[in-house]
C-alpha cells in the first residue's frame, strides 16, 4: 500500500504498514533538524546490502525493520523520526546502483540537513561501497519491505520525539548530547515560528 493513500492524512497514528523501498523513495521524504548526521561506515553499508543479498537469494521478500515518519505540517513530505541512517543508504543505492536521479530524499531532505564535513564524507564513503559492492545484481528494492508508521501532522511533535528516543535502540546508540540536542531543537523551531 502507498504511504501517502488518503487514510494517514488523520490526527492520529496509523497503523504500521508495508511498502517497498522503490515505492517509499518516490516519497518526499526530509530530515528533521534534530537528527544526527549521516554516519554509517563502510561495514554497515555492506553489512546491510550483503544481508540483503543473500536473503533474496534464498526468498522472494526482505523486511528491513520499521520506519517512522511524520507528515509535515506546512507540506506534502514525510519527516524521518526514525530510519534516516537506512533510508539515506538506500537512496544512495537507488543514485548510484539504478542511475535514479529523482530521489527525493536525496533532493529535497540532504538540501535542508546542510550536512557536515564528516557527514559528506560519510555520504561519499557510502557511495564508493556501493560501486565496489560485488552483489549489486542480486539487490531489487522492489523485493525490499518496510514496515511504517505515520504520525498524523496535528499530533505533537513530543510524540515523534519519543517515538525517536525510544526507538533508536537499533543502529548506532545515541550519545547523551546527541539525545539533548533533539531535545532542545524541537523547541527552538517552534520558537522561531511563534
Amino acid at each position: 500500500s502507498d504511504v501517502c493513500s488518503s487514510d494517514l492524512d488523520t490526527d492520529t497514528v496509523s497503523i504500521a504498514q508495508s511498502i517497498t523501498v522503490a515505492e517509499l523513495l518516490k516519497e518526499k521524504l526530509t530530515i528533521p533538524e534534530y537528527q544526527r548526521d549521516y554516519c554509517w561506515r563502510t561495514e554497515d553499508v555492506i553489512g546491510m546490502f550483503s544481508d540483503i543479498s543473500n536473503f533474496l537469494n534464498l526468498n522472494g521478500l526482505y523486511h528491513l525493520g520499521t520506519v517512522i515518519l511524520k507528515k509535515a505540517e506546512a507540506s506534502d513530505a514525510y519527516e524521518i523520526i526514525d530510519g534516516q541512517q537506512r533510508l539515506t543508504t538506500l537512496a544512495i543505492w537507488e543514485y548510484v546502483v539504478n542511475k535514479n536521479n529523482d530521489i527525493p530524499l536525496l533532493k529535497f531532505g540532504m538540501k535542508h540537513k546542510n550536512p557536515s564535513i564528516e557527514a559528506r564524507n560519510a555520504l561519499l564513503s557510502a557511495k564508493q561501497s556501493i560501486d565496489a559492492f560485488d552483489g549489486k545484481n542480486a539487490v531489487d528494492l522492489n523485493n525490499v519491505v518496510l514496515s511504517v508508521i505515520v504520525i498524523g501532522k496535528e499530533q505533537p511533535d513530543d510524540l515523534a520525539y519519543t517515538f525517536f528516543s525510544n526507538n533508536n535502540s537499533t543502529g548506532k546508540r545515541l550519545s547523551d548530547f546527541d539525545l539533548l540536542k533533539t531535545h532542545h531543537l524541537r523547541y527552538i523551531k517552534h520558537e522561531g515560528t511563534a
